[in-house]
């Protein structure tokens, strides 16, 4: 498996996290590819943004897939972080001071800081759902923060500190039982 990574030739160990996560040797090769042959805005009418709007329909279809959605439920972004911030920053539109949003003491800061910001600007709540000494997700608490000014309830599928996997159902079922929109970090 090392032989993959051209990054990981030498005694140099790699124990870290997403941000500096290395790349197989067939990822490079095929972004490479991307750049060479389909490199340019997409939507246009030229060659290149056709073949560049194919792959990215291609991999919508095939992340859709694995993930059994719709191809129209996946973005793809330049981070988890840049991406929060955007869709964030979208969804304010319909929030009032006053909205409460939840999130969980396992999201990365990209699944906190940008509700955090938005709460600042727009006069909404945050609150914190806290987890057991065994890093599960206490579902109890969370269920306690949830109140009918819940909008959001935001969490990790998977948190990358610690890698415990949130019971995404059961946090989606408590979220729509309150009214609020799941709001899924599935980096990890």
């Amino acid at each position: 498996m090392r032989a993959r990574f051209s990054s990981l030739t030498g005694e140099f160990v790699y124990l870290d996290a997403p941000g500096g996560t290395q790349t197989p040797d067939e990822i490079g090769a095929a972004v490479a590819r991307v750049y060479r042959e389909a490199s340019g805005n997409t939507g246009a009418p030229y060659a290149t943004s056709q073949r560049l709007d194919q792959l990215v329909d291609d991999a919508r279809t095939a992340s859709a897939r694995f993930y059994g959605c719709d191809p129209d439920e996946i973005i793809f972004g330049g981070n988890m972080t840049s991406l929060n911030f955007t869709l964030t920053r979208t969804l304010g539109r319909e929030l009032k001071p006053g909205d409460e949003i939840v999130v969980t003491r396992l999201d990365h800061d990209g699944n906190v800081a940008p509700w955090l910001d938005l709460a600042d600007d727009l006069g909404l709540v945050v609150r914190h759902a806290d987890v057991h000494a065994d890093t599960t997700l206490d579902l109890a608490d969370l269920e306690r923060q949830l109140g009918p000014r819940t909008r959001v309830v935001a969490f990790p599928w998977c948190a990358n500190s610690t890698g415990t996997i949130v019971d995404a159902k059961a946090v989606c079922d408590l979220a729509r039982a309150a009214g609020a929109l799941s709001w899924v970090d599935a980096v990890q």
